[in-house]
């Protein structure tokens, strides 16, 4: 028998490359010690996303308090990934790739040495968003870098889950112009893992590009892959009080967006930006909702429109 000695860890480290945020996230990280009696193997469950991920192993201890150890084995999901010949008293490090699961992952460990040795195990993966965390039963807040907040609930979750999402260009998503009434998407974001169900709504935090009216009710659209099309989920967000971010719920993961009570009454591209209306040869930019201004650029629209719970307004006019 041996003793397991930590605890889950939900810290994480995040760099920059090429403007797209990698998050080294920690998936595990615990102490084994050899006990007395007969060699057993001890099963954990860890949560993971579908993919690569590292494994590292530290055998004994630098201060020298815990032998080290000379015969294990390591598995991850019933596949064996360190035998017994990978260790012995000389060694004191491992590092070895390994692809785990998305969602739950077992890891199996049996030490074979005698009574007192000691390794501690850790497995992180590299993963790109703005936002991440390990978020168990307990509940949690994600804060992301890019605005969006999460709040989960106790009890939202059975087991623990690695939350993650980011921001993402309505350019992805060309049937994004097909949403009811002719909406239009201000805020979009990818969050995983895909269709995760909450027992509970989960409080959304999400940020706006533009200024809306505070107190506004802005309604939430759900990407739904098999039909490629986004669809109202019938719940909505409410504009806070900067006018720059809205405040609602959701209550399962996939795309989701705020989009515009009305927008510029005709349709629009998905290769345009919000405040970009439609282009007339002779005239310009022509200024939301209405067909008599115009403006030479998409820029001077942008200065000088803002979003009302009653449309698009032109501040000069």
């Amino acid at each position: 028998m041996f003793t397991r000695i930590g605890v889950l860890l939900a810290a994480f480290f995040c760099f920059c490359i090429n403007s797209v945020f990698a998050v080294e996230i920690t998936c595990f990280d615990e102490t084994f010690v050899r006990g007395d009696g007969a060699p057993v193997t001890e099963y954990v469950t860890f949560p993971g996303i579908s993919g690569s991920a590292v494994l590292k192993i530290e055998n004994g201890a630098a201060d020298g308090v815990y032998e080290k150890v000379s015969s294990s084995i390591i598995s991850i999901n019933g596949v064996d990934i360190i035998g017994s010949d990978s260790f012995n008293q000389n060694l004191d490090y491992i590092e070895v790739p390994v692809t785990l699961l998305e969602g739950d992952n077992e890891l199996g460990v049996q030490l074979k040495s005698r009574p007192g040795g000691r390794i501690n195990i850790v497995i992180y993966q590299d993963v790109e968003a703005e936002g991440v965390e390990i978020i168990g039963p307990e509940g949690g807040t994600i804060i992301g870098r890019d605005g969006i907040i999460l709040e989960i609930p106790e009890n939202s979750i059975s087991s623990s889950k690695i939350i993650r999402f980011s921001r993402i260009s309505i350019d992805d998503y060309p049937n994004s112009t097909e949403l009811k009434n002719n909406r239009q998407l201000l805020s979009l974001g990818r969050f995983e893992p895909d269709e995760l169900v909450f027992a509970n709504p989960v409080n959304i935090k999400f940020p706006l590009d533009i200024y809306v009216t505070p107190g506004t009710q802005l309604p939430i659209f759900t990407y739904e892959e098999s039909a490629e099309s986004f669809f109202d989920s019938e719940k909505e967000c409410t504009v806070d009080d900067s006018g720059y971010s809205c405040l609602g719920e959701i209550n399962h993961f996939s795309d989701n967006g705020v989009a515009s009570t009305n927008f510029m009454g005709y349709l629009w591209s998905a290769g345009q930006a919000w405040y970009l209306p439609k282009e007339i040869a002779s005239e310009g930019y022509r200024f939301p909702n209405n067909r008599n201004r115009n403006a030479s650029s998409a820029e001077e629209i942008f200065k000088r429109s803002i979003y009302t719970g009653n449309g698009w307004v032109d501040l000069v006019a």
